[in-house]
């Protein structure tokens, strides 16, 4: 069995990311996402997907910060996704770390945790 995942693809990414700064308040962020769930009314969409690279980036700042906060930028990263759907979060912080502390970048491992063998190969795509 799938499990959860049908044999459509469930995450979707669209073809172009939101313009976060470019929405004009609460209602036509809805009115945006409730388009993008009439283009494909099985997919799943997640702030990753919606808002890449941005959110993720976000993402990858914050650990950047913890990282310096707690005195550890010499020792190894480990991060760990839990349901990494495409792949697209965990691409996106490392391209973030990559580009922000290159060092850490290269002591840096990031392991997903998928119970979905489709999904999976997605990832490692």
């Amino acid at each position: 069995g799938r499990g959860y995942f049908s044999a459509q693809d469930c995450v979707y990414s669209p073809p172009e990311p939101l313009r976060f700064r470019e929405l004009v308040g609460r209602g036509e962020y809805l009115r945006r996402l409730d388009d993008l769930y009439r283009a494909r009314a099985e997919a799943f969409l997640t702030p990753v997907e919606v808002f890449r690279p941005w959110y993720s980036r976000a993402i990858g700042r914050y650990v950047l910060e913890q990282v310096e906060e707690l005195g550890r930028t010499r020792q190894p990263l480990r991060i760990y996704e839990v349901g990494g759907g495409n792949g697209t979060n965990a691409k996106h912080i490392l391209d973030f770390i990559k580009e922000a502390a290159p060092a850490l970048y290269e002591q840096t491992s990031y392991t997903l945790i998928e119970i979905s063998a489709e999904m999976a190969e997605r990832q490692r795509q």
